[in-house]
């Protein structure tokens, strides 16, 4: 029997995160377009972080905070994986975010998107 995508994906994130040796401080947090409730409890009783696209997730800062939203339902049923996700626009935001952690306001987000955009720099000197 081949495992589903899905499954595969989940298994293949929180084993990379349990593996991963992070700075003093630093909590680990996986990200998907869709999590199962039984993702979310599972990365709960692991003590790791994750959030979907869907607006599901557990937050768990150990001895601050701790959080567990669940019910909404997959908005990205498709399970074929996405080809060239590093490519055009599909990860301009997430690329901003690895370039720099917080920004004051969503305007600065959006302005280091453009600034990274090469045709809304060219077209609009």
């Amino acid at each position: 029997m081949q495992i589903p995508f899905d499954a595969r994906a989940f298994r293949d994130g929180l084993n990379r995160l349990k593996l991963t040796a992070l700075p003093k401080g630093y909590q680990p947090l996986l990200i998907k377009p869709f999590l199962r409730e039984q993702h979310l409890q599972e990365l709960e009783r692991e003590g790791i972080s994750a959030l979907d696209l869907c607006g599901n997730g557990v937050v768990v800062a150990p001895g601050v905070l701790a959080v567990f939203r669940s019910g909404a339902k997959n908005r990205f049923s498709s399970s074929a994986p996405i080809t060239s996700i590093y490519r055009k626009n599909s990860s301009r935001v997430g690329r901003v975010f690895l370039a720099r952690s917080s920004y004051d306001a969503v305007q600065e987000i959006h302005a280091e998107i453009n600034r990274r955009n090469l045709l809304v720099n060219r077209w609009s000197t």
